[in-house]
């Protein structure tokens, strides 16, 4: 199901995205991000676990290839 996150913070304030990888499976990624107000560092929201799985065509769960 579709996610969808809002946050409010003045138009005129430059944001930056942090993203770090959690945990790396043979067939997911999960990352945490966080969106933070540039200049003062103010976390405007943070994102703990944000999964990735490469799937097949039937849905199931195959490796991604990717070496760390």
């Amino acid at each position: 199901f579709p996610v969808t996150i809002q946050a409010v913070f003045p138009s005129h304030d430059i944001v930056e995205i942090g993203c770090e990888l959690v945990q790396f499976g043979r067939t997911s990624i999960t990352i945490a991000c966080e969106v933070r107000n540039k200049d003062s560092k103010q976390t405007i929201i943070r994102i703990d676990k944000i999964v990735f799985v490469t799937i097949d065509e039937n849905g199931k769960p195959i490796p991604h290839g990717i070496i760390k």
